[in-house]
């Protein structure tokens, strides 16, 4: 926003002629009834973005003149400070709309992440537990083959119970959901936070930028309100043609005694 014209100064000196002046004029001429309003003439500089505001009057009336300039100025500056909070604040709704939507997304991650940490701990476990069962189950096999004692009805019940080829495979799908799609779902869900808490953070400094940058807003000013300046500037007409006549006089003493030498140098030669 800073480093720009509010309006550009075109627009500045049509609005100062065909409506603030106007408004201002008839402010001037209810409040103050018996003083004549100022004529001001408006003049621009584009390049230099400087509107001038001009009054012809006379010197007593100095305060008047630089008065009512300044309620012409005062109401372009007024409505120049409110453009521009306009913008900052749609530019500060947005972006606080975008640092509370990365809040509550990070929020939402987090207790994702959570919940899926606890899955992996219960699925660790899990697996844990079915390794020992299986250890268990081997190892029984393995010491009642090596015994050469026949299964009794007891043992039987209770190794037909123990599916070793099922345990397996259970034990393959648990190491699978823990290892390969639990921990590419708890990856990515660590990449999403990083990215939610990325655009928390630049939310949250342009927050602060907004912030910052309105304290520095190079705002429509007044530099100086009036230069009071005699409606004649230079000498009177009764000096100056006094002065003409007696520069005259002296101008023509030069030329006769030009004259007079240029005589005297022809007669020496």
């Amino acid at each position: 926003m800073s480093g720009k014209l509010v309006e550009d100064t075109d627009g500045v000196v049509t609005k100062l002629q065909r409506s603030i002046i106007p408004e201002v004029s008839r402010r001037w001429r209810e409040e103050k009834p018996r003083n004549p309003i100022p004529k001001v003439t408006v003049k621009a500089k584009n390049h230099a973005g400087i509107v001038l505001l001009m009054s012809k009057a006379p010197m007593d009336r100095e305060a008047e003149v630089a008065a009512f300039h300044k309620s012409v100025v005062g109401e372009i500056v007024a409505e120049h400070r409110s453009i521009v909070m306009k913008q900052y604040e749609s530019f500060l709704f947005g972006s606080r709309k975008n640092l509370v939507k990365s809040e509550a997304e990070l929020r939402q991650l987090k207790v994702a992440l959570a919940e899926q940490e606890q899955r992996r701990s219960l699925l660790e476990q899990q697996l844990q537990r079915l390794n020992r069962e299986i250890d268990s189950l081997s190892v029984a096999r393995k010491e009642l083959a090596e015994s050469g004692v026949e299964e009794t009805g007891l043992t039987e019940v209770y190794l037909s119970q123990l599916d070793l080829p099922a345990m397996l495979e259970r034990r393959d799908s648990l190491e699978n959901d823990l290892h390969i799609k639990l921990d590419l779902e708890i990856a990515d869900i660590k990449q999403k936070i990083a990215n939610a808490q990325s655009s928390r953070d630049a939310a949250a400094k342009y927050i602060e930028l907004l912030e910052d940058e309105v304290g520095k807003l190079r705002l429509t000013r007044i530099q100086s309100l009036a230069y009071a300046m005699p409606e004649h500037v230079g000498l009177s007409g009764t000096v100056m043609i006094v002065m003409s006549l007696v520069l005259g006089v002296i101008l023509a003493w030069f030329v006769v005694m030009f004259v007079e030498y240029l005589a005297r140098q022809r007669r020496v030669h």
